[in-house]
Order: structure tokens, then sequence, then C-alpha cells
């Protein structure tokens, strides 16, 4: 089978977050999903992301590392997950009832490199 990785992008800045019951349905509405995808052997890996980050860049002969600026773009990534498919349209249908489509887009790509 293939790895696929998916990425929870967006919905950060949706009211639904602030409120608690909210995001405790969201969160445990995400682990029903990947509790399902670990029961049929597909799921790789997965998690959410921190806040912290670095960036790093090439400047002559070393790096610097800084707080930014990060990649432009106006949504978050928030999580991801990396997993089995025996091809990308089987990807699509098992990211389909992801819950993280009620708040922002999942992005699915073929993993190239092990």
């Amino acid at each position: 089978m293939t790895k696929y990785i998916s990425f929870a992008v967006g919905g950060g800045d949706d009211p639904a977050w602030a409120d608690p019951e909210r995001a405790e349905q969201a969160l445990q509405a995400y682990l029903a999903w990947d509790e399902r995808l670990r029961e049929q052997g597909r799921m790789v890996d997965g998690g959410g992301l921190g806040d912290e980050a670095k960036v790093l860049r090439k400047n002559g002969e070393g790096v610097v590392v800084s707080n930014g600026p990060f990649a432009e773009t106006q949504d978050v990534v928030g999580g991801y997950a990396v997993f089995e498919a025996e091809s990308m349209a089987e990807a699509v249908e098992l990211c389909r009832d992801h819950p993280h489509l009620d708040f922002g887009f999942i992005e699915i790509r073929e993993l190239t490199l092990e």
C-alpha cells in the first residue's frame, strides 16, 4: 500500500473553538476517526502540531534559525495523519468523513520518500 499524509488546515479562527464543549466534541470525533483507521491497520502516525516553530535558512556558509517569517498562508496547519491506502481515490474516501472538515479543509499528498 502507498502512504499518504493529510493535513488539517484552517479553522482555528472558527468561533466554535472558543466553546470548550464544542472543542471537546471535535477532539473526540477526531480520536474516533483516528481509531477507526488504526483498527483497519491503515494509520501509520498522526497528531496535532504545537504552537512553537522555527525557520531554518541557509545564509552563506551557515544556517540561520529564526522565529519567522513563516511560509505565507492565511491558513494554519493544525495537525496531520499518515496512513496507507491503495490509491489517491481511496485516500480521499478515507478522509471524506474527517471531523476537521467541519472547521477547515483537508489536504492529502502521497508520501514519496521513505
